[in-house]
């Protein structure tokens, strides 16, 4: 299963809901998953448009939580009916914070489900928090402190350092003046920097690569 999450104001009509950006990551997976029954599902989630945050930040923070709420529920559920699966989890901004937080609460309440976890790819985390358990792409600075917004708006429920069982199995990517995962370097042109991950660029699809032979890995092992 590869589930994925889209970013903020993405409409769930845009790439049957997983919005351009995570559609783009998927293909790639897909591409280099070739052979393999995979399965695809975008989270059904609020993805608040950004103008949320603003206007009113707790409808754009419980939106974020209600998509935690429902990867959880979700990848339970498939632990259920397929315990064989493997799962690959793919976020983008505001998707991004729910997937980062879905593995610490999975981690907290399911660790059994998240042993099923074979690989995570986070575009533009709001809730970026380098570590060198995770593998970084794009420009932006990976040394600690270099955190996502995440951290700023909602320090108490940012997702922090990646749980111990998926060290070695989180891709994230990130460029230099991205407002979100990013924002102490923010530069003039943010908004085309935080939306350029799809189509082209090549460390985000380098990334998608990484995620896609870690999951191969992992069938592989558990065959």
């Amino acid at each position: 299963l590869v589930l994925g999450a889209r970013g903020s104001g993405e409409p769930t009509e845009e790439r049957h809901g997983l919005g351009l950006t995570v559609a783009t990551a998927v293909a790639t997976i897909g591409e280099r998953l070739t052979g393999r029954d995979l399965a695809v599902s975008g989270l059904e989630y609020p993805a608040e448009p950004i103008a949320t945050l603003v206007d009113s930040p707790q409808t754009y923070l419980d939106g974020i939580e209600r998509g935690v709420d429902r990867a959880v529920e979700q990848l339970a559920r498939r632990a259920e009916l397929c315990p064989a699966e493997a799962s690959v989890l793919v976020g983008f901004s505001q998707g991004a914070m729910v997937m980062h937080r879905a593995v610490d609460r999975l981690a907290a309440e399911a660790p059994d489900v998240l042993d099923r976890v074979a690989g995570v790819l986070l575009i533009a985390d709001g809730d970026r928090f380098p570590t060198e358990e995770i593998a970084h792409y794009g420009s932006a600075e990976s040394r600690v402190g270099h955190v996502g917004v995440g951290h700023i708006v909602s320090a108490g429920q940012a997702g922090g350092a990646i749980p111990a069982a998926l060290h070695g199995r989180v891709v994230s990517v990130c460029d230099a003046g991205d407002p979100v995962c990013d924002p102490r370097s923010v530069s003039l042109d943010a908004y085309e920097r935080h939306t350029g991950y799809k189509v082209g660029h090549r460390e985000a699809r380098d990334a998608a690569e990484h995620v896609a032979a870690l999951a191969a890995e992992f069938v592989a092992a558990a065959a």
